[in-house]
């Protein structure tokens, strides 16, 4: 479980980045 939150993580840090670019 803790590795499908690290790409959770991930994947919602990338999704805010984009969505303030």
């Amino acid at each position: 479980m803790k590795e499908i939150g690290n790409c959770l993580y991930e994947i919602y840090f990338h999704l805010q980045q984009t969505s303030r670019a």
